[in-house]
């Protein structure tokens, strides 16, 4: 009986040494910590945006589905690992949008729509759809010649200081 026990007990820890992954250096650890955080309010950035845009949209037809948007993304705030900082500031900025809906007053816009760069069209996007974007995403010898003649007219028009200046894309072929 003892003799089995030994050897059942030798098994699982063969096993278990067998399985565990090697040790790793504590600052590679925390890179990849910092990393996955980085990754983390991204995402969750990108989500606060789009419950603005939903309750943006979500106001002209009810009210409470405007809110309940807002609410829902405050919900996700909650989580540990967000930093009390990006944490505060949603949550006002959320809370706030919020109180205007129920007080009956739009929702703001975000601040990407009242930069006046982007009002008087003074910006430059690529879609990877276009030519010229998909120039820029997979570069190469041939890709570049391509991407800065598209491009640096684009640019000339977007900061020759005139908002009437119309940004001319390139046809497509």
């Amino acid at each position: 009986m003892s003799i089995r026990r030994l050897l059942l007990s030798t098994t699982l820890l063969a096993a278990f040494v067998a399985t565990r992954a090697p040790a790793q250096n504590p600052k590679d650890l925390l890179d990849r910590a910092k990393a996955d955080q980085s990754v983390l309010l991204s995402k969750l950035d990108n989500e606060m945006r789009t419950a603005l845009a939903d309750a943006r949209r979500l106001q002209a037809v009810s009210q409470p589905r405007a809110t309940n948007a807002l609410r829902v993304a405050l919900n996700k705030l909650e989580d540990p690992l967000v930093p009390p900082d990006f944490r505060s500031r949603w949550s006002a900025a959320l809370n706030e949008q919020i109180r205007a809906i129920e007080n009956g007053r739009r929702v703001a816009d975000p601040p990407e729509a009242t930069n006046p760069v982007k009002q008087e069209a003074r910006d430059v996007f690529l879609t990877s759809t276009e030519e010229l974007g998909a120039a820029s995403s997979f570069v190469s010898v041939l890709s570049l010649p391509f991407l800065l003649d598209g491009l640096v007219p684009m640019l000339a028009a977007a900061i020759d200081g005139d908002p009437a200046t119309e940004v001319q894309r390139p046809p497509a072929s």
